[in-house]
């Protein structure tokens, strides 16, 4: 019985490396090169920062759409007040929107009692129409000064750190086990004394965060603003949270982990197919296929260890 469950717990991390030992035998093991490792690994290093606010969320069985607006905007108005304030204000100024707009996504939700589905993609609707209104006045270029965040080892870096410091968060402080409370049962939360309304704001402030330093990262690396930026992001960032094992209702199936584990997978999995010679017009229908697959197994595994659980 034992084994059936620890089998259950790791049903991601065993999807994650079938996967990379099928792609690395039918890239002819092309994946595990050096160069590629780190391509897989800048790769997926956006997708982690961003989940690791965003898991603040996910744990409370809510949602966040925005993340891929904030970034886009904060990051873009960051880059505007440098050619009147110098670079210095940027990097602040980005954080601090970040920061404003995760505050506001919270209040409204927490106070005015709106689904952080409909909240967080209104404001996601609202933030790509205020960045098409920077980006059609005027062309945005990253400063210069900025390109040394695009550097592997500086990204690796800020990953590692912000790891360390919003994983021991999540992990071992009271607000990510409120979180996890919320997640499983918000109204025992209540009842036991838990401030769901403060925990909520706090939650949707580091995934506004996260999202800002998301949005640095990728202006960086554009080397301006783009009416793309951040696309998908969301959605990449949910389901790379999905993927490694974590429940849409949250609760205590939330683990970081479990985000980095998901965040691979994914770009295993986009990478393997592209250096396998899946052709461009087969390679999405088959990653989506794989997606679901784990998708799906992870989900089924996960319902199945609860229900033993329960009994």
């Amino acid at each position: 019985m034992k084994k059936r469950i620890k089998f259950k717990e790791n049903i991601a991390f065993a999807a994650f490396l079938v996967l990379f030992i099928v792609f690395t035998i039918t890239s002819k093991f092309t994946l595990i090169s050096p160069y590629n490792l780190k391509t897989i690994i800048d790769q997926t290093i956006q997708t982690i920062i961003g989940g690791l606010g965003v898991i603040f969320i996910i744990a409370m069985g809510s949602t966040d759409l925005s993340i891929s607006g904030i970034a886009a905007v904060s990051a873009t108005i960051g880059c505007l007040l440098v050619d009147r304030f110098g670079f210095w204000i940027m990097i602040p100024s980005t954080i601090i929107i970040g920061l404003a707009i995760g505050l506001m996504n919270g209040i409204i939700i927490s106070k005015f009692k709106v689904s952080s589905f409909m909240c967080t993609l209104a404001m996601l609707i609202a933030l790509k129409g205020i960045l098409y209104y920077f980006i059609s006045d005027s062309i945005i270029f990253t400063p210069v000064q900025l390109t040394n965040v695009n550097k592997l080892s500086y990204k690796v870096i800020i990953l590692a750190a912000l790891i360390l410091v919003l994983g021991y968060i999540f992990e071992f402080t009271k607000l990510g086990r409120y979180c996890r409370a919320m997640g499983e049962n918000e109204t025992t939360a209540k009842s036991i004394g838990i401030d769901t309304n403060r925990v909520r704001v706090i939650a949707f402030v580091l995934s506004g965060f996260t999202a800002s330093l998301v949005g640095i990262i990728q202006m960086a690396n554009l080397g301006g603003a783009s009416a793309s930026m951040g696309q998908f992001m969301e959605m990449k960032v949910m389901m790379a949270i999905f993927l490694g094992g974590v429940l849409v209702t949250g609760g205590f199936s939330a683990k970081i982990y479990k985000l980095l584990i998901g965040a691979f997978t994914m770009t295993i999995i986009v990478n393997g197919l592209q250096l396998s010679g899946v052709k461009t017009e087969y390679s999405e229908a088959v990653e989506g296929v794989l997606l679901m697959i784990v998708l799906f197994a992870t989900i089924y595994f996960n319902n199945k260890k609860m229900s033993s659980l329960n009994l």
